[in-house]
């Protein structure tokens, strides 16, 4: 137990440490420069080439680079393959991150970009993906990040994807994110969370404490998009949305599922109320779908909304969730958990097995409007009949 306090503390310090030498949170600015593979990109050297170990004022000849707009904290990766980290050290502690910012940070996708690296050789130690600390972090573009991918092989050692010590929004782009470590990982460590668009996967792997999407108590909030959260540990807790205190499911298509051999949850809620109002969203767990460990029960605030529920993790003998009749749906025997769109009455849903697809409503409501129109027409003309 001493050991893993002690690994607790020493990924969160060599997390927060960077906030003590910036300014308050609440007046976070811009950031003024970007370290990418090592280098740092300024006003006055804007510009890294693939391989390139010298920022350049001007842009490459040919190839991928990255390149940093001072003046609106903008970073675009423009087929840019970063591979190389950035050592922060602070007090003794280091830490290293792939892309490594202080303030706000926009990431503009353009073309095919990766980040990979793994570290190996440092206990205790923690990698980063892309970090913002004491900023936001908001990521889209036309491109992708197909391959953010650390690895931090050391000895009870941490890898995280993405963090950002304030908000971290999601809005365009595509984005394949893998955050693996020999002790714990976290795809997206982040005040608030919050997806307009975009394709995402995300992946954590490790054998004590992986998190998916890790919250301090704050909000999730999805909009639109998709995204794919998976959460594996090996020993002890896997779970794919982890401390939210807010969750908003407003549009979108989105999968959490968790897997470990004693704690294997979709979601891990801290707030007394979910709210529901658009989209598709799905909670699977080995043990359960949807857990909260203080409080009582929650209460679901569903806008034309549904809960499909299924004691197996696969979704079979998936059924129509009511309050009354199953009882609450956290710490339940529930392993499958599905939000989604009401598009008739309960009493019309069809035994299909797939009444939450949105193109099975759509069918049933065209036939129906060509069934009607045939049905008009057929008495229009047993009237002319008549009359004749």
């Amino acid at each position: 137990m001493k050991t893993i306090r002690k690994m607790i503390v020493v990924v969160l310090v060599a997390a927060l440490l960077p906030l003590c030498v910036c300014v308050p949170s609440a007046l976070a600015a811009g950031a003024a420069s970007v370290w990418v593979n090592n280098m740092e990109l300024t006003a006055s050297a804007q510009y890294l080439a693939n391989g390139s170990t010298l920022a350049s004022a001007t842009p490459p000849a040919s190839g991928g680079y990255a390149y940093f707009n001072s003046a609106t904290s903008t970073l675009t990766l423009n087929n840019a393959v970063i591979n190389t980290p950035y050592e922060f050290v602070m007090l003794g502690i280091s830490t290293w991150y792939m892309v490594f910012a202080v303030g706000d940070l926009t990431i503009d996708l353009v073309g095919e970009n990766s980040i990979s690296y793994t570290l190996s050789g440092h206990s205790y130690s923690s990698i980063f993906g892309i970090g913002a600390n004491n900023g936001s972090l908001m990521i889209g573009g036309t491109g992708s990040l197909k391959d953010l991918h650390i690895i931090n092989s050391s000895l009870e050692s941490y890898a995280i994807g993405l963090y950002a010590g304030r908000d971290l929004t999601i809005g365009s782009g595509s984005l394949n994110i893998i955050a693996q470590a020999t002790e714990s990982a976290y795809g997206i460590v982040a005040l608030n969370v919050i997806v307009t668009g975009g394709q995402t996967q995300i992946e954590a792997i490790g054998r004590q404490i992986v998190h998916g999407i890790e919250l301090p108590g704050t909000q999730f909030r999805m909009t639109a998009g998709t995204l794919s959260v998976t959460a594996t540990a090996s020993y002890a807790t896997a779970i794919p949305l982890y401390y939210v205190n807010d969750i908003s499911m407003e549009g979108g298509d989105a999968t959490f599922s968790g897997s470990a051999p004693s704690e294997g949850y979709g979601a891990m809620i801290y707030s007394d109320t979910v709210n529901y109002s658009g989209g598709n969203f799905t909670y699977i767990g080995a043990e359960f779908a949807l857990r909260r460990e203080v409080g009582g029960a929650i209460t679901y605030n569903l806008t034309d909304g549904a809960v499909y529920v299924s004691e197996n993790t696969d979704g079979s003998s998936l059924r129509l969730w009511s309050a009354a009749a199953d009882g609450a749906l956290e710490n339940s025997a529930f392993r499958y958990v599905k939000f989604v769109p009401i598009y008739k009455a309960a009493a019309d849903i069809p035994q299909t097995g797939d009444s939450f697809n949105p193109w099975l409503w759509a069918v049933i409501a065209v036939l129906c409007t060509l069934l009607g129109a045939a049905g008009a027409g057929l008495t229009a003309i047993k009237r002319r009949r008549r009359l004749d």
